[in-house]
């Protein structure tokens, strides 16, 4: 029997002359070889080999502590943010490099403080990530700002609006907070004034009260008083000389009635020679009026 071998289309066929023809198959099917690989070092991927048009290609991501799988990219472009990701091999993506990218998980810490608390949404974020503050300050305190400290650096950078962008290494987090200050306001009154040391309060501390009465007027007793939205009669102690109350944690406002002062008249003179009589008691800008009686042989001079 003769043979005559020829090529087809890249496949070798043999055939036999005689009894009949004899195809033989000298190649089968191409395959390929679909390559996976990592942007992280510590993880490496096998390849799928042996692999035809039309197959269809599981690839998962290898989990990896401390890392964060973002996605599966193809030429510089991520084609899947699932970790399993199918593949039906074409003519058109034989050639692809299937990359798993990572980026690195970074811890978020909250510094001890005064005045407060603060927490985040996360513990732990990748680069670019946002991270958002909850602030929660104790009574009577205010939040003011936050900022936090990369590891390995003592660059403060601010948190505006209560949220960040995760740098690329570990953070520690930071607030301040301040004491709320309320205002000590005098009311509108007559013939005398007051002042405030100091001039702000903030919840528990010492107000000092200096009262002036104009000239020739005094504090009436018992008139000196504060009042807030919730306190209608605030007490004001009046210790070694000082007026003073505690502040509460309200806008004050501070009431004092001035009365005119009661100056006692002494009238001196010889009773041998007449008599002199007036009133005990008068105001300043008052006028006073004398009455003289001279006894006999004498006169007023």
């Amino acid at each position: 029997m003769k043979k005559i071998w020829f090529l087809v289309a890249g496949v070798v066929l043999v055939l036999g002359i005689g009894a009949g023809l004899v195809f033989g198959l000298g190649n089968g099917p191409k395959t390929y070889t679909v390559e996976i690989t990592s942007n992280v070092e510590q993880i490496e991927y096998e390849s799928k080999n042996n692999c035809r048009l039309g197959d269809t290609i599981i690839i998962d991501a290898i989990q990896l502590d401390g890392y964060r799988f973002i996605g599966w990219e193809v030429n510089g472009v991520i084609v899947s943010e699932d970790p399993r990701y199918e593949i039906t091999l074409t003519q058109e993506n034989v050639n692809n490099v299937y990359r798993a990218m990572y980026k690195q998980i970074f811890n978020i810490y909250i510094s001890e403080m005064q005045n407060g608390e603060v927490s985040t949404n996360v513990t732990k974020a990748i680069e670019g990530e946002t991270v958002t503050l909850t602030i929660t300050p104790n009574d009577h305190y205010a939040f003011e700002s936050a900022y936090y400290i990369q590891e390995d650096s003592t660059e403060q950078i601010a948190i505006t609006n209560l949220s960040f962008t995760m740098s690329n290494g570990n953070v520690t987090v930071y607030a301040n907070f301040q004491a709320i200050e309320y205002s000590i306001t005098s009311a509108e009154l007559e013939h005398g004034t007051l002042s405030f040391l100091p001039t702000v309060g903030t919840y528990g501390i010492e107000i000092v009260v200096t009262v002036t009465p104009d000239t020739g007027y005094e504090l009436t007793p018992n008139s000196l008083y504060y009042t807030t939205e919730n306190i209608a009669n605030g007490e004001i102690a009046y210790t070694n000389g000082i007026y003073s109350f505690i502040m509460p944690d309200e806008d004050v406002i501070v009431y004092a009635l001035f009365n005119k002062i009661d100056y006692t008249i002494t009238l001196s003179y010889n009773n041998q020679q007449g008599t002199v009589s007036t009133n005990q008691t008068s105001n300043m800008g008052d006028i006073v009026d004398l009455t003289i009686s001279p006894n006999n042989g004498y006169y007023v001079s």
